[in-house]
């Protein structure tokens, strides 16, 4: 079931039976930053989390989107390490988290 939530100047879409959160942001030379985070059951005991992010911010459109590739790389590198060091018992890591 899909309900918005409004929290602070993003516009947050939560839809619980496909697993995602959609934000609709702007501010500032960004006019569009939609952001999707989708978590996907691969198994019983593993999921695949994923963003999409569609920018426009004019010709500054490359510039932002470089930085976004940045922060979600780096997000997803403390995810990851966040899953090693805390979810998975040490005999499960090898190959299940990248």
């Amino acid at each position: 079931m899909e309900h918005l939530q409004e929290l602070g100047r993003p516009r947050r879409l939560l839809d619980e039976a496909a697993r995602s959160m959609r934000t609709r942001e702007h501010g500032g030379p960004v006019r569009t930053w939609n952001h999707t985070l989708r978590v996907e059951p691969l198994s019983e005991d593993s999921c695949r989390y994923s963003d999409t992010v569609d920018i426009d911010a004019g010709r500054l459109t490359p510039l932002v989107t470089a930085f976004a590739e940045v922060f979600y790389g780096h997000r997803h590198r403390r995810w990851r390490k966040l899953v090693r060091t805390h979810l998975l018992p040490a005999d499960d890591l090898r190959g299940k988290v990248r």
